[in-house]
C-alpha cells in the first residue's frame, strides 16, 4: 500500500494581488488580522522583505471547499438564466413577425 503524501501547489501573485488576496483571508477569519504582508529576512547577512503567506494557504482551501459546495445554487441559477433567455428568445421572434 503506498503512503499518502501532501500535495504541494505553488501560487504566483504579483503585489496588488497578494494583498488583495491577504485582506480577503482576514475578513473570512483564515487570517488573523494583525500579520504583516511583508516580514524583514536576514539572509547571507543581507535584509531582504519577503511576504508573509501564513493562512494563504488556509483561505485557498476554505475557497475551493465553498466554491465546490456552492455548485447546487449555481446551476439552479444557470438553469433559471437560461430558461429567461429561451423564453425573451421566444418573444423576441414573435415581436419580429
Amino acid at each position: 500500500m503506498v503512503k499518502p503524501s501532501k500535495i504541494k501547489v505553488r501560487v504566483y501573485f504579483n503585489q496588488d494581488s497578494f494583498a488583495e488576496v491577504a485582506l480577503d483571508a482576514v475578513t473570512a477569519q483564515k487570517r488573523h488580522g494583525g500579520l504583516q504582508n511583508y516580514v524583514q529576512v536576514i539572509k547571507g547577512g543581507v535584509v531582504k522583505e519577503v511576504p508573509n503567506t501564513k493562512s494563504i494557504s488556509k483561505f485557498l482551501k476554505f475557497c475551493w471547499k465553498y466554491w465546490k459546495d456552492d455548485k447546487p445554487r449555481r446551476q439552479a441559477m444557470e438553469a433559471e438564466l437560461d430558461a429567461e433567455e429561451k423564453r425573451l428568445a421566444a418573444r423576441r421572434a414573435s415581436l419580429k413577425m
